[in-house]
């Protein structure tokens, strides 16, 4: 998921051109050994290439089906959480779950990443 930069110049008209950027941001969260180790067997038991892919994907579901996510915030905290998960996420799907993390009452995008990721591992745990 490289980041993009596209330069479009119109050769009817030189004074017309077209710039689009898009940009690929870093997100991470804090989470426990068990929570770790659930990310990590899942997005090879789930058959992607790589933990962003799977992680990436997850959010797209959330951002396209956000009631299909039912959960609360359970304030997990971050002290326990010794591990740091990172992946790379395009601009416009950040700026989309960041809306969502408001709307469902989270300080930080990363509790909401975290309660996100529990309420999944307990889902598969059942």
């Amino acid at each position: 998921m490289p980041s993009d930069i596209i330069f479009i110049a119109d050769k009817k008209e030189s004074s017309r051109f077209e710039l689009i950027i898009n940009s690929v941001k870093i997100v991470s969260f804090r989470v426990d050994e068990n929570l770790k180790k659930w990310i990590e067997s899942a997005w090879k038991e789930n058959g992607f290439s790589s933990r962003s892919d799977y992680l990436r994907n997850i959010i797209e579901d959330v951002v396209m089906n956000t009631d299909k996510y039912n959960f609360k915030n359970n304030g997990l905290l971050p002290f326990k959480c010794k591990y740091t998960v990172t992946f790379k996420i395009d601009n416009s799907l950040l700026e989309k779950l960041d809306k969502i993390v408001e709307k469902k009452g989270y300080y930080t995008r990363s509790d909401f990443l975290r309660d996100l990721f529990n309420y999944l591992m307990n889902l598969t745990a059942e």
